[in-house]
């Protein structure tokens, strides 16, 4: 059970921390839209518990639904958008844990991709 208010918000995503080690951080995420274009020098591991989302890391792009797990690596740019009418709810492990980030984009809508032949 979460508490009523999170631990941090930022327009479309909400956050309470779970676990805050310097080895790892745990947090449960809301999704409200979109996580913009970013890249972080932590690892980062997601593991969605219900909703949808579609993630974008590097150049690949698909959809996580619940129970869907998607690993991040250290460096590697990535971005987060919600799919469908459940905000996606979700895990978010961070190893080492650490705020810091790289903002590569704003948060405007995330380009579908170009799926002509």
């Amino acid at each position: 059970m979460t508490k009523s208010f999170p631990d941090v918000q930022y327009r479309s995503v909400r956050t309470w921390y779970v676990e805050k080690a310097p080895a790892l951080g745990a947090y449960l995420v809301e999704l409200d839209g979109l996580w913009p274009l970013e890249r972080r020098p932590s690892g980062l591991r997601i593991f969605v518990l219900s909703g949808d989302m579609r993630i974008r890391v590097g150049g690949t792009e698909r959809v996580l639904g619940a129970g869907g797990y998607a690993a991040i690596p250290a460096g590697m740019s990535y971005r987060l958008l919600r799919e469908g009418r459940r905000e996606p709810r979700f895990l978010a492990f961070l190893s080492p844990d650490s705020m810091e980030r790289v903002v590569l984009e704003g948060e405007g809508p995330l380009p579908r991709p170009d799926r002509s032949p």
